[in-house]
């Protein structure tokens, strides 16, 4: 099959998922297609209305924004927006109107008493979602400021002496610990995972310093010294009340230094990176995308489709930027629900690349 053939193979047999996000980000606009009922599929859909009752902004605060559970805001949201639920779409727009309005009024606050890393979840996954409140625009062009500052000097020498620190806990001795003036208050300088979904959503829109600026944020990430001198998750923090907590949350990218056994592993993650660093230009020219890439043709079926390892599409309670929650709401127990998923995402890289 061709890609046109696919896009219609995936339409004819997909659910309302892959259907709607088939027609809406891979297909020409136009279609004559009724988009609007396939919106009421999915809002209808069985997936979509767990993940729903998921996202309860009563049940939203600091203990729950972040962390592995289904219920926390960063893993629902960014699901849902994975299922192709959308700003305007009123049974989204309902759960996250409150959650919204929090962060405008965190907005208004001084800039000092900004809880970063909780605006930086909750901005970056609304924009996800195409939701372009006036706060979420302002915060993440600010937190765009602080990462261009950062990675436009080209620093990886990210650590601190770790013998000037005392009462470290034994689980994170041998751990590298973060020069404290890189989160001063709480404010990271360099490039947190929701950071890039966030610059996601900025890319491309017409602003060419804008651009400038992104694309400097991710050749920092994109290269050699950040994937061989940051350690995973990026080490520990030092408080100043003495007390150390583990940092996580780095944008590294499976097999940055060759697609070998150990990323076939992490395939679930692989295929959620190369989603998001799609979105890149940059990326895209990379050998890292381009093996990437060559890895998942693989698995491409004798008719054009794909059939991905089960495993790269698991689905499970876990953190959604671990590539915990890849599943596309199709029925798993349907023989054909692995290739339509694998097609689906395959096909959704190779547009965000302009290679369809």
């Amino acid at each position: 099959m061709n890609t046109q053939e696919i896009l219609l193979w995936l339409l004819e047999n997909g659910g309302p998922t892959i259907r709607l996000r088939t027609v809406t980000e891979l297909m020409e606009p136009n279609s004559g297609l009724d988009i609007n009922r396939m919106v009421e599929n999915l809002v209808e859909s069985r997936e979509v209305k767990v993940w729903l009752d998921n996202l309860d902004p009563k049940n939203v605060n600091q203990r729950t924004y972040h962390g592995c559970a289904n219920i926390c805001f960063e893993n629902s949201m960014s699901k849902l927006a994975q299922l192709g639920m959308r700003a305007g779409m009123s049974a989204l727009d309902e759960r996250t109107q409150p959650l919204r309005n929090w962060l405008v009024n965190m907005v208004n606050t001084p800039i000092e008493q900004w809880d970063v890393f909780a605006m930086t979840i909750f901005a970056s996954f609304f924009a996800v979602a195409g939701y372009t409140d006036t706060a979420i625009n302002e915060f993440l062009n600010s937190r765009l400021e602080t990462l261009y500052a950062f990675t436009s000097m080209g620093n990886y020498d990210i650590y601190d002496d770790t013998g000037k620190y005392k009462g470290v806990p034994k689980a994170f001795q041998g751990r590298p610990i973060i020069n404290p003036h890189l989160y001063v208050k709480g404010n990271y300088r360099y490039p947190l995972i929701y950071d890039v979904y966030g610059l996601s959503t900025m890319i491309n829109k017409g602003d060419m310093a804008a651009d400038d600026k992104i694309d400097t944020v991710i050749k920092y990430i994109m290269a050699p010294e950040y994937h061989g001198k940051i350690v995973d998750g990026y080490g520990i923090l030092a408080s100043p009340n003495g007390k150390y907590h583990g940092m996580g949350w780095d944008a590294k990218v499976p097999g940055f230094f060759g697609i070998g056994e150990e990323v076939t592993r992490k395939g679930n993650l692989l295929i959620q990176r190369m989603e998001l660093m799609a979105h890149f230009p940059f990326v895209v020219r990379t050998t890292w995308f381009a093996s990437a890439l060559d890895h998942l043709e693989t698995f491409r079926t004798g008719k054009g489709t794909y059939n991905f390892p089960k495993h790269y599409l698991g689905e499970k309670e876990g953190y959604w930027v671990y590539g915990m929650h890849m599943g596309l709401g199709e029925n798993r127990r349907a023989k054909i629900a692995n290739e339509l998923e694998s097609t689906f995402w395959m096909m959704l890289i190779k547009k965000l690349a302009e290679m369809l």
